[in-house]
């Protein structure tokens, strides 16, 4: 599946160029800050924090640091993620893609995905957690240990347009197999969605512009300008 380059952008996850090209949008992994497992408007608070991060990201042009990107758990899921990677391949019996960061098409909010099966409207989604995850993964689904999968992978759905997303959670040890869950659209879900998530733009862009409008930015140019004459 094919997107236009001002849709997608073949970015590596984690990296700097990822948090650049993300900042400021909602994205997939945090719709959850936006509308619940249940489908309903999320906590008022929560809403509230992520807005005025996004906001700050919008108007600095770049991601807010310090922020989780990463930790240890992630270093082990980079390391297996080739191999990964090629057991799906193997099981699905369909190459895959490279991932990168996926925008809607009005350009409003995104995802992150892990890659695509090529020549298929299908995302797949690779996760290579710790061994006492990866369990969790077995017995209770991807929804293990936070209850916030639906919004994240309804919003990839709702994203690409995909027909499907395959959860693919693998441990290097034979002992332990792989987890393959198939997701697919649930369109009463994703209208609601998509509801919440068009009020919450249009509160993102009318908080950032009122932002915007308090601060000086005559002295911010001018500052800018002096710098520059000294380098």
């Amino acid at each position: 599946m094919r997107f236009p380059p001002d849709r997608f952008f073949a970015v590596e996850q984690y990296s700097d160029k990822w948090k650049k090209v993300r900042s400021g949008f909602p994205t997939a992994s945090c719709f959850h800050w936006v509308i619940t497992p249940g489908g309903k408007s999320s906590d008022a608070k929560e809403r509230k924090k992520y807005l005025c991060r996004l906001a700050a990201e919008k108007i600095i042009g770049d991601a807010l640091d310090p922020e989780w990107y990463g930790n240890e758990n992630t270093e082990h899921g980079t390391r297996t993620e080739a191999q990964a990677r090629s057991a799906l391949a193997k099981f699905l019996g369909h190459s895959i893609t490279d991932g990168g960061f996926l925008l809607d098409e009005t350009k409003r909010y995104g995802c992150s995905v892990d890659g695509m099966l090529k020549g298929q409207t299908e995302a797949v989604e690779i996760k290579c957690p710790t061994l006492a995850t990866h369990i969790g993964y077995m017995v209770y689904g991807p929804g293990f240990p936070f209850d916030k999968y639906r919004p994240q992978v309804q919003g990839h759905l709702l994203v690409g347009d995909f027909r499907c997303v395959h959860f693919w959670s693998y441990y290097p040890d034979p002992r332990f197999p792989p987890v393959h869950v198939t997701t697919r659209p649930e369109p009463q879900y994703q209208h609601d969605m998509g509801t919440y998530l068009d009020k919450f733009c249009n509160d993102l862009e009318a908080t950032t512009e009122w932002v915007r409008s308090k601060g000086n930015l005559r002295a911010v140019i001018y500052e800018q300008l002096r710098e520059s004459a000294r380098g």
